[in-house]
């Protein structure tokens, strides 16, 4: 992920993707803060580069709400991934 900030820029899709999907990992592990931090970064990131209404910024957000909904509920499983 760290390279690819580096190589593509923090805001490119193939990064954003990166960073989705260790969020996911995070949130499998029971990590709620990490998962929550980093998806609110992909959400807003994306926002700014791709646009409120793209599939890729509505994805974020879908991940965003399963990582509130998994912490009220104690989930530690894996779900289905958006990225």
């Amino acid at each position: 992920m760290e390279k690819s900030k580096h190589v593509l820029g923090e805001e490119h899709p193939d990064t954003l993707r990166s960073m989705a999907n260790l969020a996911c990992t995070y949130r499998d592990q029971g990590q709620w803060k990490e998962a929550e931090a980093l998806e609110v970064v992909v959400m807003e990131k994306s926002k700014h580069a791709l646009g409120e209404e793209h599939p890729d910024t509505l994805r974020s957000m879908a991940n965003l709400a399963c990582t509130y909904r998994d912490r009220a509920n104690g989930r530690r499983q894996k779900h289905w991934r958006w990225w």
